[in-house]
């Protein structure tokens, strides 16, 4: 690594901290929620939204963990405060009641669907059923997962519930646009707010 990229990158984590530092300063209140599994789109929506609340700003945890630490509060909340720092987190700023903006952001809660070469956060099984699938490339996913179905009427029918993936297992590409064509959404999309300072 050249002098001048390890240079750039000490800048750079610099002016992330005084970022920081100057939005603590120009705003009362905060509170941390964690991002991860959030889409980027709602991301990009919530930024919209909180506008007339606040400022949301992603946040790296090492960074924000030394800005804490020369903030002008007490140890124990400073140390409180560090511990939420774990995967990806964001810091919504605010002069408005810390409540406010974490029910602003549980609106943006919504169900989506498993991603592909991820592990499986839950159990998930197809329902016993008709559904939207017409005979073809899918009907073999199907039968390649052992679930039992017919076609009746030119769309399938799923005899009985059948899991097709266990919690902890990877998700392949098979099973994931299976389980999107079928609009089946396991997973819950949401802030998860973690600790606020009012």
């Amino acid at each position: 690594m050249s002098i001048t990229v390890y240079q750039r990158r000490k800048r750079k984590k610099a002016d992330l901290m005084e970022d920081l530092k100057k939005l603590f300063k120009e705003y009362r209140n905060f509170v941390v929620v964690g991002i991860t599994g959030v889409e980027d789109s709602t991301l990009q929506r919530a930024r919209v939204v909180l506008r007339a609340l606040g400022r949301i700003k992603i946040v790296k945890n090492t960074i924000t963990r030394k800005v804490i630490t020369s903030l002008p509060l007490e140890n124990n909340t400073k140390q409180l405060i560090e511990e939420v720092f774990e995967g990806q987190n964001a810091i919504v700023f605010t002069n408005e009641s810390t409540f406010d903006v974490v029910e602003a952001l549980e609106k943006f809660s919504k169900n989506v669907c498993l991603k592909p070469n991820r592990i499986a956060p839950v159990d998930v099984l197809i329902p016993a059923g008709v559904t939207t699938l017409q005979p073809g490339p899918l009907t073999d996913s199907l039968t390649a997962l052992n679930v039992p179905f017919e076609v009746k009427k030119n769309l399938v029918y799923i005899k009985s519930p059948t899991p097709v993936l266990r919690k902890g297992e990877l998700v392949n590409s098979r099973v994931a646009e299976l389980l999107r064509e079928l609009d089946i959404k396991p997973l819950v999309s949401r802030f998860a707010p973690k600790c606020g300072l009012d």
